[in-house]
């Protein structure tokens, strides 16, 4: 990878990275919207370039119903995913139970039943507060992108002074 596209990488994972901090879950809503704008200008185009006309109707439709009903489609999706961790922990715990799981002590025990326990709460929360988790996980997915465009934005400044020094030295 060139220097500039590193530079410019590590910029864009910044800018993703706050905006996901900064818009949280409002994210989707942008997303969904310029998706569907882009399947209907694709279907227009197609339209005007007279190709296929039953396709650039349905990406037409596609974008009218992605734009109108996306938030429709995302809370289904987190309804299902909530169910899934809700059966995926109690599951999980009545194996635990089953197999009569114990640590050498307390503190292994409780880690044991943890991440089960985890799995039903997060299911939960998302059955009665989605956009809250979704809030939180954005936060938690955008602090990580930041971090992750910092650092490779140190990293392309290091190796830009590591590579000029070598130059001024070759000559």
């Amino acid at each position: 990878m060139t220097k500039s596209n590193k530079f410019i990488s590590a910029i864009i994972m910044i800018v993703i990275g706050a905006l996901l901090i900064f818009l949280k879950g409002a994210i989707i809503g942008y997303l969904l919207t310029a998706l569907g704008v882009a399947l209907i200008v694709m279907g227009i185009l197609d339209a005007v370039q007279k190709k296929d006309i039953p396709a650039c109707v349905i990406k037409c439709v596609i974008g009218a119903l992605i734009i109108v009903g996306g938030w429709v489609f995302v809370a289904v999706i987190l309804y299902i995913l909530g169910a899934l961790l809700v059966v995926v922990g109690v599951l999980g715990i009545i194996k635990l139970v089953q197999r009569h799981t114990k640590g050498e002590n307390l503190l292994a025990t409780v880690t044991a039943y943890l991440v089960p326990s985890l799995y039903i709460l997060i299911g939960i929360c998302l059955f009665f507060n989605q956009s809250a988790i979704m809030d939180i996980m954005f936060i938690i997915v955008g602090v990580i992108v930041l971090v992750d465009g910092i650092v490779q934005l140190v990293n392309a400044v290091k190796d830009d002074n590591g590579s000029s020094k070598s130059k001024k030295s070759g000559k």
